[in-house]
């Protein structure tokens, strides 16, 4: 009780400006990479990035805005990157889990238990390739094997680039009776060699120091299931004797259960 109270007295200490409480969707968006106000209106919004690179604590050579929404079913995150010149805009990956090192990107931690050293990682950049991982102790571990279910669509537009998330909560490990995650941000301007972050935008905390994550709360409605995955599967053998000339198939059918 001692440990839970000192992380609730962490979060509340955090700024204003890096905490948002989270509205209920009224319906779901449509995850189609197109930022559409009529779903979004209602949306926690977050514009108030700096640089970390080039010039730390300066301000974004363009404008990134993040929109968020929950529902019981999943936590939608909205993303618009605008920028002046969108035909500069690095997107060569499309592939699940590629290196995202030479494109512009959004990269999102979300400490699902607030304990300020362990978090979800995901990114997308504007060709539509998606990325997740686990970070453990701030950091020091990523593992990039873990792939969870989760939707996300990015489109180029005249403006810029956007692209829009949907993270199921049967996706996720959560303290539910909370409902307060660590949260944080950063995008990446290729181009520029330029880096803004959201919460505690400096070299000294990068985006992988989940202590200096903001937090985001109104997500104790999201609802986590049975947190059983069930998949069937089938297998088709099949051969021919030589001596015989006869053909034998055999079909295994079977579920694996998690």
């Amino acid at each position: 009780m001692v440990f839970l109270g000192f992380l609730l007295a962490m979060s509340s200490a955090l700024p204003a400006q890096w905490e948002r409480e989270v509205p209920r969707a009224a319906r779901p968006p449509v995850i189609d990479g197109r930022i559409d106000p009529a779903e979004w209106h209602n949306a926690a919004i977050i514009e108030d990035f700096h640089q970390v690179e080039p010039k730390e604590g300066g301000e974004p050579s363009e404008e990134t805005i993040i929109y968020l929404m929950v529902d019981a079913q999943a936590l939608y995150i909205g993303i618009q990157c605008l920028d002046s010149d969108p035909d500069a805009i690095i997107g060569t990956q499309r592939q699940r889990d590629a290196r995202l090192d030479p494109d512009d990107r959004v990269e999102i931690i979300l400490d699902t238990f607030l304990d300020r050293r362990n978090a979800y990682f995901f990114q997308i950049n504007p060709g539509g390739s998606r990325g997740d991982a686990l970070i453990a102790n701030n950091g020091s571990f990523f593992n990039k094997q873990w792939d969870g279910i989760w939707y996300g669509r990015a489109i180029v537009h005249e403006n810029g680039w956007s692209a829009e998330m949907a993270l199921p909560g049967k996706t996720l490990s959560m303290d539910a009776d909370r409902g307060v995650f660590g949260f944080n941000v950063r995008r990446f301007i290729k181009r520029r060699e330029e880096v803004l972050q959201w919460a505690n935008p400096s070299r000294k905390r990068p985006l992988f120091d989940i202590s200096s994550a903001g937090a985001i709360s109104g997500l104790g409605v999201l609802e986590q299931g049975l947190g059983l995955d069930i998949r069937p599967y089938i297998t088709l053998r099949g051969g021919r004797a030589h001596e015989s000339n006869e053909t034998r198939r055999d079909i295994e059918a079977g579920l694996d259960v998690r």
